[in-house]
């Protein structure tokens, strides 16, 4: 079938025959849906059977659902030291391969210029990747494949923080920021078209 949907479709459309099925599905008759008559036929109203032969298809496409238990961490830091985060727990379910994508992350900058090293490590299961500081945190996407079986249940990953305080910073306040993006690594093509994206 083709793969455009019309944003908006609620009834068969003439352009790509979308028919809106409710509760977010769509099915499309082929197109254009037609029938021909040849004239060899014209004596074989006294057949028995007629074979008439359809195809059907399905495409799905991937879903996730995510709860994050925080998106802010806040340090009161009395004296110079290495220090560890609680880790901030991603939950997810998906019918699909995820990965997680990180922009923006950088050290904790000072208002004076001074900066805390600031490293992230990701931990599934209680394993982890190693630590990873915080500017180059940005070039390292991370994968999580979801076996079939394991799609109904949530899988758990954790995003750990920790940050170097030397013994010449400087008492003021420190921020940083940055994103995470989780992408559908299997998403379908054509979903765009009903979000209206394209």
């Amino acid at each position: 079938p083709a793969e455009g949907v019309p944003h908006g479709t609620t009834g068969i459309a003439a352009d790509h025959g979308w028919m809106y099925c409710g509760h977010g599905a769509y099915v499309q008759l082929s197109e254009p849906f037609n029938y021909s008559c040849n004239g060899e036929y014209v004596d074989s109203g006294n057949m028995t059977a007629v074979d008439v032969e359809f195809e059907f298809h399905a495409s799905v496409a991937q879903w996730v659902q995510l709860k994050v238990n925080a998106t802010r961490i806040d340090w009161k830091v009395i004296k110079p030291g290495e220090y560890l985060a609680p880790p901030i727990f991603f939950e997810y379910k998906s019918n699909g391969n995820l990965i997680f994508e990180s922009e923006g992350f950088g050290d904790m900058t000072g208002e004076d210029g001074d900066v805390i090293e600031t490293y992230f490590a990701y931990k599934f299961l209680g394993t982890s990747d190693g630590w990873i500081r915080a500017a180059d945190f940005n070039r390292q996407p991370f994968s999580r494949s979801v076996p079939e079986d394991e799609c109904h249940n949530w899988n758990t990953l954790k995003l750990v923080q920790k940050i170097i305080v030397g013994d010449c910073v400087s008492a003021c306040e420190y921020e940083a920021g940055g994103t995470i993006q989780v992408i559908l690594a299997e998403q379908k093509p054509w979903l765009a078209h009903i979000l209206g994206l394209v």
